[in-house]
């Protein structure tokens, strides 16, 4: 049977016009990320901490270390709006007790 004839009944057409397999299952369902979404601050109620932030890391070669405490600030302000969900700071990386020691170490 040559490649212009059609398919025999009962058979289905698997390939796509351009040549390409097509699927029959259903599209999967897209998954949310882990911890929600994380809306854009559109009415620029945290846009102060941000923008201190992005200094603060252009200030110090990008090292987010060093601006760990701006940083914590911009979540803190993210939470208080309702801009990401409410979460214990240390679960988002900000353990004193961790922090201090790295400081000591430095």
């Amino acid at each position: 049977r040559g490649a212009s004839s059609p398919p025999h009944r009962g058979e289905r057409a698997r390939v796509g016009a351009a040549g390409m397999n097509v699927s029959r299952s259903k599209p999967s369902k897209p998954l949310p990320p882990e911890r929600g979404s994380f809306p854009l601050d559109h009415d620029g109620e945290c846009d102060a901490t941000r923008r201190v932030y992005m200094q603060c890391l252009v200030d110090n070669a990008y090292d987010g270390m060093a601006c760990k405490g701006v940083a914590k600030a911009y979540l803190e302000c993210r939470m208080q709006h309702n801009l990401m969900v409410e979460d214990d700071l240390r679960n988002l990386g900000f353990d004193e007790r961790a922090l201090q020691q790295r400081a000591a170490a430095a």
